[in-house]
């Protein structure tokens, strides 16, 4: 079973104390951009600043307007595939430009073989909708104003086919995040266009890049004496 937002924010404090951090820089994707928003807005005196990668705001809420729609989309198909199957369907999704051995291992390891000599995912079905729903009850502004830190937002957007419901989705979403601008302390929004959800598997280097920038622009600012952030 999926534990909710508030628990795994108590399971990550328990666990940088049993590793020793006292203070961080936390990276999240998706529900786990979510998650580290909300670190920082219950420990503000633990985390140093957030990078939030295409997660943490409720925009496809407001888009559909029917949150029950909305779950129905976001209800994964309850399906078991042969393994050929499964690689042929990975390597024509949304990740089919960026496709290499190590993104088919990763996407693969998502999932197990059964006895039956069918894959199925790793993540039970009840466990991902524990996080759907979580992610469908969200309170953004709840959880912004109360995030002191440097906050870096990035919202991925993969080319679309120029439709008017693209061009909705996309409207929403950057007004997603101008708002979330105006409710953070220290935002830094940024657009990566071209990029799909899975944008770790797409652009992995990127994705390093801006956590170091993160740690840099701490370092930077710091005043003189200061120790570098973990």
């Amino acid at each position: 079973m999926a534990r909710r937002g508030p628990a795994v924010v108590r399971d990550t404090l328990t666990a940088l104390d049993a590793v020793g951090l006292s203070r961080v820089v936390v990276a999240g994707h998706s529900w786990g951009a979510w998650t580290a928003l909300r670190l920082a807005a219950e420990a503000p005196e633990r985390v140093l600043a957030v990078v939030a990668l295409d997660g943490g705001l409720s925009w496809r809420r407001r888009l559909f307007g029917d949150v029950a729609e909305l779950r129905r989309r976001m209800t994964p198909p309850r399906t078991a595939v042969a393994v050929a199957d499964l690689r042929a369907l990975v390597r024509s999704g949304p990740l089919e430009p960026w496709w290499s051995p190590e993104v088919e291992r990763a996407v693969l390891s998502g999932f197990e073989m059964g006895a039956d000599g069918l894959a199925r995912t790793r993540f039970p079905f009840d466990a991902h909708m524990t996080v759907v729903d979580d992610l469908l009850s969200a309170d953004d502004d709840a959880v912004l104003d109360r995030v002191a830190c440097p906050t870096w937002l990035v919202a991925c957007s993969a080319p679309g086919d120029g439709g008017a419901e693209a061009a909705r989705a996309a409207g929403t979403q950057r007004a997603a995040y101008d708002r979330a601008a105006t409710r953070l302390a220290r935002p830094r929004v940024l657009a990566w266009h071209g990029a799909v959800h899975d944008v770790p598997l797409q652009w992995p280097a990127l994705v390093a890049g801006l956590v170091r920038a993160a740690r840099d622009d701490l370092v930077r600012s710091a005043p003189r004496g200061e120790g570098a952030p973990a």
